[in-house]
Protein backbone atom coordinates (compact mmCIF):
# COMPACT_ATOMS: atom_id res chain seq x y z
CA UNK A 1 0.00 0.00 0.00
CA UNK A 2 1.20 3.50 -0.50
CA UNK A 3 2.31 5.06 2.68
CA UNK A 4 1.90 8.37 1.57
CA UNK A 5 0.75 11.02 -0.68
CA UNK A 6 3.15 14.08 -1.11
CA UNK A 7 1.38 17.32 0.02
CA UNK A 8 2.87 20.30 -1.63
CA UNK A 9 4.11 23.69 -0.31
CA UNK A 10 1.77 27.16 0.20
CA UNK A 11 -0.76 27.41 -2.03
CA UNK A 12 -1.25 29.84 -5.20
CA UNK A 13 -5.11 28.41 -5.33
CA UNK A 14 -7.24 29.32 -2.61
CA UNK A 15 -10.72 28.16 -3.22
CA UNK A 16 -12.81 30.67 -0.99
CA UNK A 17 -17.02 30.01 -1.46
CA UNK A 18 -17.99 32.78 0.50
CA UNK A 19 -20.83 31.82 2.60
CA UNK A 20 -24.45 33.07 2.55
CA UNK A 21 -24.00 34.22 -0.62
CA UNK A 22 -27.08 35.08 -2.19
CA UNK A 23 -28.29 32.74 -5.05
CA UNK A 24 -27.78 34.51 -8.67
CA UNK A 25 -30.87 35.08 -9.49
CA UNK A 26 -29.71 38.61 -11.31
CA UNK A 27 -25.99 39.22 -12.22
CA UNK A 28 -23.68 41.07 -9.98
CA UNK A 29 -22.51 43.91 -11.85
CA UNK A 30 -18.58 45.10 -11.62
CA UNK A 31 -17.76 48.40 -11.57
CA UNK A 32 -14.48 48.22 -11.10
CA UNK A 33 -11.18 46.62 -11.08
CA UNK A 34 -8.57 48.28 -9.21
CA UNK A 35 -4.77 48.15 -8.03
CA UNK A 36 -2.30 49.10 -5.68
CA UNK A 37 0.92 47.68 -4.28
CA UNK A 38 2.29 47.58 -0.62
CA UNK A 39 5.88 46.72 -0.10
CA UNK A 40 5.01 43.35 0.91
CA UNK A 41 1.93 42.33 -1.73
CA UNK A 42 0.27 43.56 -4.75
CA UNK A 43 -3.65 44.64 -4.09
CA UNK A 44 -6.38 43.54 -6.83
CA UNK A 45 -9.94 44.70 -6.01
CA UNK A 46 -13.17 44.14 -7.83
CA UNK A 47 -16.09 46.54 -6.69
CA UNK A 48 -19.63 44.72 -7.47
CA UNK A 49 -23.14 45.47 -6.15
CA UNK A 50 -23.18 42.14 -4.95
CA UNK A 51 -20.92 40.04 -2.92
CA UNK A 52 -18.70 38.04 -5.32
CA UNK A 53 -17.91 34.17 -4.63
CA UNK A 54 -14.53 32.98 -6.52
CA UNK A 55 -11.30 30.61 -7.25
CA UNK A 56 -7.83 31.21 -8.33
CA UNK A 57 -6.76 29.07 -11.36
CA UNK A 58 -2.63 29.94 -12.15
CA UNK A 59 -1.61 29.63 -15.87
CA UNK A 60 1.80 28.26 -17.08
CA UNK A 61 1.80 30.07 -20.06
CA UNK A 62 3.68 32.74 -21.42
CA UNK A 63 2.79 35.22 -19.99
CA UNK A 64 2.15 33.64 -16.90
CA UNK A 65 -1.42 34.41 -15.53
CA UNK A 66 -3.45 34.33 -12.81
CA UNK A 67 -7.53 33.25 -13.68
CA UNK A 68 -10.32 34.48 -11.27
CA UNK A 69 -13.03 32.55 -11.83
CA UNK A 70 -16.24 34.60 -10.70
CA UNK A 71 -19.85 33.47 -11.40
CA UNK A 72 -21.72 35.07 -13.79
CA UNK A 73 -21.06 38.78 -13.77
CA UNK A 74 -22.25 42.24 -15.43
CA UNK A 75 -19.34 43.97 -16.28
CA UNK A 76 -19.68 47.28 -16.55
CA UNK A 77 -16.31 49.04 -16.46
CA UNK A 78 -15.82 49.47 -20.48
CA UNK A 79 -15.87 53.09 -20.50
CA UNK A 80 -12.59 53.33 -18.73
CA UNK A 81 -11.07 50.83 -21.30
CA UNK A 82 -8.92 54.06 -22.76
CA UNK A 83 -6.66 51.54 -24.23
CA UNK A 84 -4.69 48.13 -25.09
CA UNK A 85 -1.71 47.05 -23.29
CA UNK A 86 -0.03 50.15 -22.43
CA UNK A 87 1.53 51.05 -19.45
CA UNK A 88 4.33 49.53 -17.25
CA UNK A 89 1.12 47.81 -14.70
CA UNK A 90 1.76 47.27 -11.44
CA UNK A 91 4.33 45.58 -9.58
CA UNK A 92 4.13 41.62 -11.38
CA UNK A 93 0.96 42.39 -12.90
CA UNK A 94 0.98 43.57 -15.98
CA UNK A 95 -2.16 43.75 -17.84
CA UNK A 96 -5.89 42.33 -17.33
CA UNK A 97 -8.39 41.11 -19.35
CA UNK A 98 -12.02 39.62 -18.48
CA UNK A 99 -14.64 37.44 -19.70
CA UNK A 100 -18.01 38.41 -20.20
CA UNK A 101 -21.23 36.42 -18.44
CA UNK A 102 -21.71 32.47 -19.60
CA UNK A 103 -23.79 30.25 -18.05
CA UNK A 104 -20.55 28.86 -16.50
CA UNK A 105 -19.56 31.89 -15.07
CA UNK A 106 -16.83 34.83 -16.03
CA UNK A 107 -13.28 35.26 -15.74
CA UNK A 108 -10.55 37.86 -14.52
CA UNK A 109 -7.87 36.92 -16.35
CA UNK A 110 -3.62 38.44 -14.85
CA UNK A 111 -1.24 38.40 -17.06
CA UNK A 112 2.04 38.42 -15.04
CA UNK A 113 5.84 39.91 -15.67
CA UNK A 114 6.77 37.46 -12.51
CA UNK A 115 5.39 34.69 -10.79
CA UNK A 116 2.43 35.16 -7.46
CA UNK A 117 0.92 33.25 -5.13
CA UNK A 118 -2.26 34.55 -3.15
CA UNK A 119 -1.47 35.28 0.34
CA UNK A 120 -5.27 35.99 1.34
CA UNK A 121 -8.12 37.24 -0.26
CA UNK A 122 -11.98 38.72 1.69
CA UNK A 123 -14.39 40.95 1.22
CA UNK A 124 -15.26 43.97 2.28
CA UNK A 125 -19.19 45.30 2.63
CA UNK A 126 -20.37 48.64 1.85
CA UNK A 127 -20.40 51.32 4.16
CA UNK A 128 -20.60 55.14 4.12
CA UNK A 129 -17.58 55.74 1.97
CA UNK A 130 -17.35 53.09 -0.39
CA UNK A 131 -20.77 52.11 -1.49
CA UNK A 132 -20.05 48.67 -3.19
CA UNK A 133 -18.62 45.47 -2.23
CA UNK A 134 -14.74 45.06 -2.17
CA UNK A 135 -13.37 41.50 -3.31
CA UNK A 136 -9.65 42.18 -2.31
CA UNK A 137 -7.44 39.85 -3.56
CA UNK A 138 -3.56 39.75 -2.22
CA UNK A 139 -0.89 38.56 -4.33
CA UNK A 140 2.91 38.13 -3.48
CA UNK A 141 5.86 36.88 -5.65
CA UNK A 142 6.66 33.51 -5.43
CA UNK A 143 9.66 30.65 -6.54
CA UNK A 144 8.81 30.32 -10.36
CA UNK A 145 9.07 26.35 -9.86
CA UNK A 146 6.08 26.94 -7.01
CA UNK A 147 3.91 28.67 -9.45
CA UNK A 148 4.66 25.55 -12.30
CA UNK A 149 3.94 23.02 -9.96
CA UNK A 150 0.66 24.63 -8.92
CA UNK A 151 -0.34 25.36 -12.29
CA UNK A 152 0.22 21.57 -13.35
CA UNK A 153 -1.73 20.34 -10.62
CA UNK A 154 -4.74 22.73 -11.49
CA UNK A 155 -4.39 22.29 -15.58
CA UNK A 156 -7.93 22.32 -16.73
CA UNK A 157 -8.06 20.11 -19.84
CA UNK A 158 -9.68 22.44 -21.71
CA UNK A 159 -7.79 25.13 -23.52
CA UNK A 160 -7.57 28.34 -22.34
CA UNK A 161 -9.61 31.09 -24.47
CA UNK A 162 -7.35 34.06 -25.61
CA UNK A 163 -9.16 37.52 -24.56
CA UNK A 164 -8.22 40.73 -25.34
CA UNK A 165 -5.44 42.80 -22.99
CA UNK A 166 -6.35 46.23 -21.25
CA UNK A 167 -3.02 47.89 -18.87
CA UNK A 168 -3.94 47.73 -15.38
CA UNK A 169 -3.42 51.76 -15.39
CA UNK A 170 -6.12 52.27 -17.79
CA UNK A 171 -8.58 51.37 -14.52
CA UNK A 172 -9.20 54.19 -12.27
CA UNK A 173 -11.74 55.63 -10.33
CA UNK A 174 -14.17 54.69 -7.37
CA UNK A 175 -12.46 54.45 -3.49
CA UNK A 176 -8.45 54.64 -4.07
CA UNK A 177 -6.88 51.07 -2.98
CA UNK A 178 -4.91 53.01 -0.53
CA UNK A 179 -8.60 53.63 1.16
CA UNK A 180 -9.18 49.73 0.82
CA UNK A 181 -5.55 49.18 2.66
CA UNK A 182 -6.80 51.65 5.49
CA UNK A 183 -10.11 49.66 6.03
CA UNK A 184 -9.21 46.47 5.60
CA UNK A 185 -10.10 43.83 8.65
CA UNK A 186 -7.09 43.17 10.82
CA UNK A 187 -7.07 39.40 10.12
CA UNK A 188 -4.35 36.16 9.76
CA UNK A 189 -4.31 35.09 6.17
CA UNK A 190 -6.31 32.57 5.08
CA UNK A 191 -5.28 29.23 5.84
CA UNK A 192 -3.30 27.56 3.23
CA UNK A 193 -4.52 24.64 1.91
CA UNK A 194 -2.02 21.20 0.34
CA UNK A 195 -2.46 20.50 -3.17
CA UNK A 196 -1.88 16.69 -4.05
CA UNK A 197 -0.90 15.86 -8.06
CA UNK A 198 -3.18 14.21 -9.54
CA UNK A 199 -2.07 10.93 -11.97
CA UNK A 200 -3.05 13.10 -15.47
CA UNK A 201 0.16 15.58 -14.99
CA UNK A 202 3.31 14.64 -14.25
CA UNK A 203 6.28 17.01 -13.13
CA UNK A 204 9.68 16.25 -14.85
CA UNK A 205 12.88 18.20 -13.58
CA UNK A 206 15.66 18.61 -15.73
CA UNK A 207 19.07 19.30 -14.47
CA UNK A 208 21.37 21.17 -16.75
CA UNK A 209 25.20 19.67 -15.16
CA UNK A 210 27.24 22.63 -14.59
CA UNK A 211 27.19 25.70 -16.18
CA UNK A 212 28.74 29.45 -15.72
CA UNK A 213 31.92 29.29 -14.23
CA UNK A 214 32.20 25.36 -14.26
CA UNK A 215 32.09 24.31 -17.44
CA UNK A 216 32.71 20.74 -16.60
CA UNK A 217 34.19 17.99 -18.78
CA UNK A 218 36.09 19.98 -21.78
CA UNK A 219 36.77 17.57 -25.02
CA UNK A 220 40.26 18.15 -26.66
CA UNK A 221 37.71 19.93 -29.99
CA UNK A 222 37.10 22.52 -26.81
CA UNK A 223 32.83 21.42 -26.55
CA UNK A 224 32.23 22.24 -23.16
CA UNK A 225 30.03 19.64 -20.96
CA UNK A 226 28.29 22.48 -19.84
CA UNK A 227 27.05 23.24 -23.23
CA UNK A 228 26.35 20.04 -24.34
CA UNK A 229 23.80 19.58 -20.95
CA UNK A 230 22.06 22.40 -21.49
CA UNK A 231 21.33 22.07 -24.86
CA UNK A 232 20.58 18.44 -24.48
CA UNK A 233 17.88 19.78 -21.53
CA UNK A 234 16.14 22.28 -23.36
CA UNK A 235 15.60 19.59 -26.16
CA UNK A 236 14.28 17.15 -24.05
CA UNK A 237 12.08 19.98 -22.74
CA UNK A 238 10.77 21.01 -26.17
CA UNK A 239 10.03 17.07 -26.54
CA UNK A 240 8.10 16.21 -23.36
CA UNK A 241 5.72 19.45 -23.43
CA UNK A 242 4.58 18.66 -26.61
CA UNK A 243 3.03 15.91 -24.12
CA UNK A 244 0.18 16.89 -22.41
CA UNK A 245 0.75 14.07 -20.13
CA UNK A 246 3.86 15.96 -18.84
CA UNK A 247 5.11 19.75 -17.24
CA UNK A 248 8.98 19.96 -17.27
CA UNK A 249 10.85 22.16 -15.10
CA UNK A 250 14.54 23.77 -15.53
CA UNK A 251 16.92 24.08 -13.06
CA UNK A 252 18.66 26.74 -15.40
CA UNK A 253 18.05 27.40 -18.91
CA UNK A 254 21.15 29.41 -19.97
CA UNK A 255 24.45 29.58 -18.59
CA UNK A 256 24.06 30.21 -15.08
CA UNK A 257 26.24 28.45 -12.05
CA UNK A 258 23.46 26.40 -10.20
CA UNK A 259 24.91 25.42 -6.46
CA UNK A 260 23.55 21.54 -5.83
CA UNK A 261 21.55 22.09 -2.84
CA UNK A 262 19.82 24.39 -4.84
CA UNK A 263 19.08 21.96 -7.46
CA UNK A 264 17.59 19.81 -5.72
CA UNK A 265 15.70 22.67 -3.81
CA UNK A 266 14.24 23.26 -7.16
CA UNK A 267 12.61 19.77 -7.09
CA UNK A 268 11.11 19.27 -3.82
CA UNK A 269 9.70 22.99 -4.65
CA UNK A 270 8.36 22.15 -7.92
CA UNK A 271 6.59 18.48 -6.13
CA UNK A 272 8.90 16.69 -8.75
CA UNK A 273 7.66 13.14 -10.03
CA UNK A 274 10.76 12.44 -11.27
CA UNK A 275 14.25 14.38 -11.44
CA UNK A 276 16.57 13.93 -14.16
CA UNK A 277 20.52 15.19 -13.75
CA UNK A 278 22.05 15.35 -17.41
CA UNK A 279 26.14 15.14 -18.05
CA UNK A 280 28.90 14.41 -19.85
CA UNK A 281 31.34 12.10 -18.48
CA UNK A 282 34.84 12.29 -19.45
CA UNK A 283 38.11 9.62 -19.24
CA UNK A 284 41.72 9.07 -19.55
CA UNK A 285 41.68 7.12 -22.44
CA UNK A 286 39.90 8.46 -25.67
CA UNK A 287 38.62 4.82 -26.66
CA UNK A 288 35.80 4.56 -23.45
CA UNK A 289 32.26 6.11 -24.86
CA UNK A 290 28.54 5.04 -24.23
CA UNK A 291 25.88 6.38 -22.31
CA UNK A 292 25.71 5.80 -18.40
CA UNK A 293 23.09 6.20 -15.35
CA UNK A 294 23.67 6.62 -12.27
CA UNK A 295 21.64 6.10 -8.78
CA UNK A 296 22.13 6.88 -5.62
CA UNK A 297 24.12 4.09 -3.72
CA UNK A 298 22.25 2.65 -0.54
CA UNK A 299 25.57 3.80 1.09
CA UNK A 300 24.87 7.10 0.54
CA UNK A 301 21.76 6.92 3.35
CA UNK A 302 23.84 8.66 5.91
CA UNK A 303 24.48 11.22 3.78
CA UNK A 304 20.66 11.55 2.63
CA UNK A 305 19.79 11.71 6.55
CA UNK A 306 22.27 14.20 7.11
CA UNK A 307 21.51 16.92 4.58
CA UNK A 308 18.10 15.99 5.40
CA UNK A 309 18.16 17.31 8.56
CA UNK A 310 20.87 20.34 7.54
CA UNK A 311 18.18 21.28 5.33
CA UNK A 312 15.48 20.74 6.81
CA UNK A 313 13.86 18.67 4.21
CA UNK A 314 10.67 16.78 5.53
CA UNK A 315 8.66 14.25 3.89
CA UNK A 316 4.79 14.65 4.66
CA UNK A 317 3.28 11.78 5.26
CA UNK A 318 -0.37 10.62 3.98
CA UNK A 319 -1.30 10.19 7.73
CA UNK A 320 -0.21 11.34 11.35
CA UNK A 321 2.08 8.39 12.74
CA UNK A 322 1.16 8.28 16.30
CA UNK A 323 5.13 8.58 17.88
CA UNK A 324 7.79 9.71 16.48
CA UNK A 325 9.10 6.25 16.47
CA UNK A 326 6.47 5.58 14.03
CA UNK A 327 6.98 8.77 12.10
CA UNK A 328 11.08 7.93 11.48
CA UNK A 329 10.08 4.16 10.01
CA UNK A 330 7.47 5.70 7.64
CA UNK A 331 9.85 8.19 6.55
CA UNK A 332 12.68 5.77 5.92
CA UNK A 333 10.36 3.40 4.29
CA UNK A 334 9.64 6.63 1.98
CA UNK A 335 13.31 6.94 1.39
CA UNK A 336 13.63 3.18 0.20
CA UNK A 337 10.41 3.69 -2.11
CA UNK A 338 12.09 6.72 -4.07
CA UNK A 339 15.26 4.92 -4.24
CA UNK A 340 13.68 1.59 -5.20
CA UNK A 341 11.77 3.80 -7.87
CA UNK A 342 15.07 5.82 -9.07
CA UNK A 343 16.21 2.15 -9.86
CA UNK A 344 13.18 1.40 -11.59
CA UNK A 345 13.77 4.31 -13.71
CA UNK A 346 17.16 3.72 -14.41
CA UNK A 347 16.68 0.43 -15.73
CA UNK A 348 14.18 1.48 -17.86
CA UNK A 349 16.27 4.11 -18.90
CA UNK A 350 19.31 1.78 -20.08
CA UNK A 351 16.83 -0.26 -22.43
CA UNK A 352 16.03 2.91 -24.35
CA UNK A 353 19.49 4.35 -24.17
CA UNK A 354 21.15 1.07 -26.32
CA UNK A 355 18.06 1.59 -28.78
CA UNK A 356 19.99 4.93 -29.58
CA UNK A 357 23.72 4.52 -29.41
CA UNK A 358 26.49 2.95 -27.73
CA UNK A 359 26.48 2.41 -23.59
CA UNK A 360 29.30 2.06 -21.26
CA UNK A 361 29.68 -1.44 -19.66
CA UNK A 362 28.37 -1.88 -16.62
CA UNK A 363 25.43 0.61 -17.77
CA UNK A 364 23.55 1.06 -14.65
CA UNK A 365 25.86 2.21 -11.48
CA UNK A 366 25.48 3.54 -8.35
CA UNK A 367 27.68 6.65 -6.93
CA UNK A 368 27.10 9.05 -3.77
CA UNK A 369 25.86 11.95 -6.05
CA UNK A 370 24.78 15.12 -4.32
CA UNK A 371 22.08 15.74 -6.78
CA UNK A 372 20.77 12.66 -6.16
CA UNK A 373 20.19 12.97 -2.15
CA UNK A 374 16.76 14.06 -2.47
CA UNK A 375 14.67 11.66 -0.07
CA UNK A 376 11.69 12.05 -1.81
CA UNK A 377 12.04 12.22 -5.37
CA UNK A 378 12.88 9.29 -7.44
CA UNK A 379 16.48 10.99 -9.39
CA UNK A 380 18.54 9.45 -11.70
CA UNK A 381 21.74 11.18 -13.59
CA UNK A 382 22.90 10.78 -16.78
CA UNK A 383 25.94 10.51 -18.98
CA UNK A 384 25.27 10.83 -22.67
CA UNK A 385 28.45 10.18 -23.86
CA UNK A 386 32.23 11.18 -23.38
CA UNK A 387 33.45 14.00 -24.46
CA UNK A 388 37.07 12.74 -24.80
CA UNK A 389 36.12 9.91 -27.09
CA UNK A 390 36.28 12.02 -30.57
CA UNK A 391 33.24 10.01 -31.91
CA UNK A 392 30.89 10.59 -28.35
CA UNK A 393 32.04 14.26 -28.87
CA UNK A 394 31.11 14.57 -32.45
CA UNK A 395 27.49 13.47 -31.78
CA UNK A 396 27.04 15.30 -28.91
CA UNK A 397 27.76 18.54 -29.74
CA UNK A 398 25.06 18.83 -32.34
CA UNK A 399 21.33 19.11 -32.36
CA UNK A 400 21.10 15.72 -35.16
CA UNK A 401 23.49 13.91 -33.07
CA UNK A 402 22.04 14.28 -29.38
CA UNK A 403 18.20 13.96 -30.90
CA UNK A 404 18.10 9.92 -31.05
CA UNK A 405 19.41 10.12 -27.47
CA UNK A 406 16.84 12.93 -26.06
CA UNK A 407 14.03 10.79 -28.17
CA UNK A 408 15.04 7.74 -26.05
CA UNK A 409 15.21 9.76 -22.64
CA UNK A 410 11.66 10.71 -23.36
CA UNK A 411 10.46 7.16 -24.13
CA UNK A 412 11.91 6.25 -20.92
CA UNK A 413 10.19 8.62 -19.27
CA UNK A 414 6.96 6.88 -20.90
CA UNK A 415 7.98 3.92 -19.84
CA UNK A 416 8.46 4.78 -15.87
CA UNK A 417 5.18 6.51 -15.89
CA UNK A 418 3.16 3.64 -17.94
CA UNK A 419 4.13 1.47 -15.22
CA UNK A 420 1.29 0.50 -13.56
CA UNK A 421 0.22 2.35 -9.80
CA UNK A 422 1.19 0.97 -7.05
CA UNK A 423 5.10 -0.03 -8.32
CA UNK A 424 6.75 3.90 -8.57
CA UNK A 425 5.63 6.44 -6.34
CA UNK A 426 1.64 8.09 -6.45
CA UNK A 427 2.44 11.92 -6.18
Amino acid sequence: MNLRRFLLFPLILLTLLLAGAPAWAQLATVYNVRFGQSDEHVRVVIDSDQELSFDFLPVAGDPLRIVVNLPPVDWRIGDRLTSQGEGDGIGPIDVFRYVEASGSGSRLVLDLTAPVGVKRAFTLEPNGDAPHYRTVFDFVEIPQSQFYSEAAALAPAQPQVRLPSFAVTDFIGGPSVAETFATEPVADPAPEKANIFGASRKVVVIDAGHGGKDPGAIAVGGTFEKDVTLAAALELQAELEADPRYIVVLTRDDDTFVEHADRIQIARDAGADLFLSVHADAAGSRAVRGASVYTLAESAKGRVTRMSEAKAWEIPLETEPPSAEVNNILKDLVRKETLSNSGLFAEQLVVRLGESGPLLRNTHRTANFFVLLAPDVPAVLLELGFLTNPSDEARLKTAEGRAPLVSSVKLAIDDYFDTPAGVYAQR
